[in-house]
This record gives C-alpha cells, structure tokens and sequence, in this order.
C-alpha cells in the first residue's frame, strides 16, 4: 500500500511540474511589441484562444507566446480588433502576420499558428 501511494505522488508531482513549468517559465512574449504591433499581437493571442475553445488542444496548451509580428503592407482595410477600445479606436489597420508557438507539459512546443488577415494556420 505505501508503494501504490509512493508512486502516486511521484506521478501527481511530475504532473504539477509539467503543467506550471511553462505557466512560469514561458512569457506571451508581448512586451517585445509596441503600437499596433503589439494591438495586433493580442488579437492574435485572442484568436488563436478561440480557434482552440472547443478542441481538446485548449486542455494540452498550457502556454501561447507570439514569436513574431510581421506587417506586409499599409493596406487601409481593418485587420482585427483591439477588444479593450472602443469605437474606431479599437480598429487595427494594415496587412499583419502573426506567428504563434503554443506550448504543453514541460513546455514542449506543441504547434505553430500562423495569423494573418486573410486566414490562420496551424503547423504541428
């Protein structure tokens, strides 16, 4: 009996560590962005959150961190929208691309996401 409850909390530890060492150790990596990059930058957080609402993905990603923002052109259509302003205010403007890394247990890189105002992508 005290092997079976040795062995569990060996197995509950690893499973503690595994989830909050990315939680911990992996940033969203926002305070890299400034202006509308980094607007951008959470609304592709954002959406790529709700690309995974309804997946099992949301239970295995413990951390999402935007690894780059890239703006293709000046284009004057609006490109996602900043839901802490109001108004016209909250419109992002221009061509962006976002590449996202979502991250599982122990921080192991899980998939890539790629944003832009045309589409998304994911890359395992």
């Amino acid at each position: 009996m005290k092997q079976i409850l040795k062995f569990l909390v060996v197995i509950i530890f690893f499973v503690l560590i595994g989830v909050f060492v990315p939680i911990l150790l992996i940033d969203d990596n926002l305070d890299s962005f400034k202006g509308e990059d980094k607007r951008y930058a959470i609304y592709a957080l954002n959406h790529t959150r709700w690309a995974h609402d309804d997946s099992v993905e949301q239970f295995l990603t413990m951390r999402l961190r935007v690894q780059e923002i890239r703006k293709i052109s000046n284009n004057p259509r609006q490109c996602g929208y900043d839901p802490g302003r109001e108004g016209d205010s909250g419109k992002i403007y221009g061509d962006y691309r976002a590449i996202l890394r979502g991250y599982t247990f122990f921080g192991i890189p899980l998939y890539t996401y790629t944003i832009s105002c045309t589409n998304s992508s994911r890359y395992n």
